[in-house]
């Protein structure tokens, strides 16, 4: 039933012009992001990671906060990156001719809910490193950078409560994830 709701709503989507540029696997932040750029009152934030796309995060919230900016960057890079993995997925199925237009052979691709390639590549020697960690392990890991300003995003101090606005993040502005020993002076831990 799964399947057969998904490749109708591929299908619709495909069949709909203005909304042909629309995944069918489109996850509801992303939805609620499309919605309000046609609205004209969303708020668009460029995330740029170290050896992968940079990242498009769009808040529908009328004044976003900090909280809610990492939440929809946790969700967005997850569904981003799962689209990837099922491409990759079906383009090796293809190279290997086993590629199959069926719906009952065809398998999600499993991936992990959390995974340090969503804030840095992970292709170190030649080949892929997967670290598996926790999304409050990287944000206490890593800082967001406003690259406009240069000045380091602290939204420790108000527990993601700040809004964009107060901590100087205008809409179309470009961050970029950095450790949080170099810019913010904080030893780990042993």
């Amino acid at each position: 039933m799964l399947a057969s709701t998904s490749e109708e709503l591929r299908r619709i989507l495909q069949d709909i012009e203005t909304l042909s540029d629309i995944p069918h696997d489109i996850t509801n932040i992303e939805l609620r992001g499309e919605i309000a750029i046609a609205e004209g009152r969303a708020t668009t934030i460029y995330v740029q990671r170290d050896g992968l796309s940079t990242l498009t995060v769009v808040l529908h919230q009328h004044e976003p906060t900090i909280a809610q900016l990492k939440r929809a960057i946790a969700l967005i890079s997850r569904a981003q990156h799962k689209r990837s993995q099922r491409e990759r997925c079906e383009e090796r199925l293809r190279r290997r001719g086993i590629a199959d237009d069926s719906d009952e052979r065809r398998q999600p691709v499993p991936v992990a809910s959390s995974t340090g390639e969503l804030v840095h590549s992970a292709h170190r020697n030649g080949h892929d490193h997967r670290a598996f960690v926790s999304w409050r392990f990287l944000w206490r890991c890593f800082g967001l950078l406003n690259v406009d300003t240069n000045q380091p995003i602290d939204d420790q101090r108000s527990s993601g409560r700040a809004t964009l606005k107060e901590l100087g993040i205008e809409n179309a502005a470009t961050l970029k994830f950095v450790h949080r020993v170099k810019y913010f002076g904080r030893q780990r831990q042993s």
